[in-house]
């Protein structure tokens, strides 16, 4: 076990290498582009031992995005993490094939009722124009959800795991420890090892 815990953070530790080389800024709020951010949030979900768990009746995995269709830099980052998710050859993840369903917070309406409907398993967050987070969070607490974002000021702000960038093209994990806890995750001590840590 330990062997195979050692394979993953240095497997981890190469994506982080290799994603280093892509440095442009997708959008103002969000400093690693969606590409890095997909490669390196898919790697560290496997790092959560409680994930596969929770995972066990169901035949796939359902990602949700939160977005606002009417914010330009959210709904591009929505589509870009669309774009990039059809572009991986391994659409999978515990060896589970997952879906994206998106969530528009626009929708004042009805988004948080969807969202529950919706089922994620995982949640990404864009960036959001005037939204509390502590709206989403308390729901993905609630449910068991892990949330996941690009904006490193979220992390700081309750969402559980975000990608930044240190050094200025280096990939940097972001965790918050507490965050993430409460939504029912249980990180690997060697992913906790190499990320930024937020309480």
């Amino acid at each position: 076990m330990k062997m195979h815990g050692t394979i993953r953070r240095h497997a981890l530790l190469g994506l982080l290498f290799t994603a280093s080389i892509c440095s442009v800024a997708f959008a103002q709020q969000m400093i690693a582009p969606v590409r890095v951010q997909y490669a390196v949030l898919k790697k560290v979900l496997t790092f959560d031992r409680a994930l596969p768990l929770r995972l066990v009746e169901s035949e796939e995995i359902v990602v949700g995005i939160v977005y606002q269709a009417r914010f330009r830099e959210s709904l591009n980052a929505r589509d870009e993490f669309i774009r990039v998710s059809k572009e991986d050859k391994d659409r999978k993840l515990f060896d589970k094939p997952y879906r994206i369903e998106s969530i528009d917070v626009e929708d004042v309406s009805d988004w948080k009722k969807k969202l529950l409907e919706s089922k994620p398993n995982i949640l990404y967050i864009a960036p959001l124009r005037a939204v509390e987070l502590t709206t989403i969070t308390k729901i993905t607490r609630d449910a068991g959800i892990v949330t996941l974002t690009g904006v490193p000021q979220y992390v700081e702000q309750g969402i559980s795991v975000g990608v930044g960038l240190k050094g200025g093209n280096k990939p940097e994990i972001l965790v918050n420890v507490t965050a993430a806890k409460a939504e029912g995750a249980d990180f690997h001590s060697e992913l906790l090892k190499l990320s930024r840590i937020y309480r």
